[in-house]
């Protein structure tokens, strides 16, 4: 990005930078003025950004102005797709400042692993670590898959010596014991995604309400489902791993409280509606 702007140039690059600032703090009311901005960033034929950059800021400005005059998504919903839309619009406006929101992105995950394994076991593992982490699965006397008959998780294969990702091998890091795990090992795609679903929850601490399972679309909005990925064995075939499908399901978070008072995330982690596996 060249430094030798023109003054409306510079003007209109101020403008944006601040108006999607405003957005991202929950001022919708400058997307009008954020649009009209951006028509002129093209029309200009602005160096101050090429191209590429000014059609991907008119789109990204476009999706802004549609998404606030949404009425089939919530309101948090709303707010999780306008804060993930601006993001990409101060990386295109502000590259300058990328370095600090990255650095101020890693201090929150690292602060997160201090608190508790939300990071450890449901944002680094890999997908064989996530595989691993489904154990071995248990056999009945006539050599087929034995499959869970009670409980929550009726139909899913019984497992055992399960995988704990963040020792690598049964041992539980945190309790010493055999590592434990349900019917499906899931993560967030992103530490961008998991730092916005603390801030989600932690915003719902602050107006004194007690973070619980929360639709994926209200926390990482519409297409949160598809940030998201994990694995569940296949019934008939136990060496076989499926996706899940997220669509429809919630995140839970796990906040604790500490001697001071003060809320820690313990754990926190994507899962599918209920029923909707095997």
């Amino acid at each position: 990005m060249s430094d030798e702007f023109r003054p409306i140039e510079i003007e209109i690059k101020n403008s944006l930078v601040k108006a999607a600032e405003d957005v991202e703090k929950g001022y919708p009311e400058h997307l009008r003025e954020i649009a009209e901005r951006a028509e002129k960033v093209v029309a200009n034929g602005s160096r101050q950004v090429d191209e590429t950059n000014a059609a991907n800021i008119k789109k990204i400005l476009d999706d802004l102005d549609t998404n606030a005059s949404r009425k089939d998504i919530t309101s948090s919903a709303k707010a999780a797709e306008q804060s993930s839309l601006t993001g990409k619009l101060h990386a295109i406006l502000d590259p300058a400042g990328e370095p600090q929101r990255a650095a101020g992105l890693q201090n929150h995950i690292n602060t997160l692993r201090t608190e508790g394994h939300a990071p450890g076991r449901h944002l680094d593992p890999d997908d064989q670590a996530l595989q691993d982490r489904l154990g071995t699965t248990k056999f009945n006397p006539d050599g087929t898959p034995k499959l869970k008959t009670t409980g929550p998780n009726v139909g899913h294969v019984s497992s055992e010596n399960f995988i704990d990702p963040l020792t690598g091998t049964t041992s539980d890091a945190e309790s010493g014991e055999p590592h434990l795990c349900g019917p499906y090992s899931t993560k967030f795609n992103n530490p961008e995604d998991l730092a916005r679903a603390d801030d989600y929850f932690r915003a719902q601490i602050a107006a004194g309400i007690l973070p619980r399972p929360t639709p994926i679309s209200d926390v990482l909005g519409p297409s949160g489902h598809e940030l998201l990925t994990g694995f569940y064995k296949d019934p008939t075939d136990p060496s076989k791993y499926l996706p899940v499908d997220f669509e429809g399901g919630k995140i839970r978070p796990v906040y604790k409280v500490d001697s001071s008072g003060g809320y820690y995330l313990k754990t926190m982690f994507p899962e599918p509606a209920p029923g909707k596996h095997p």
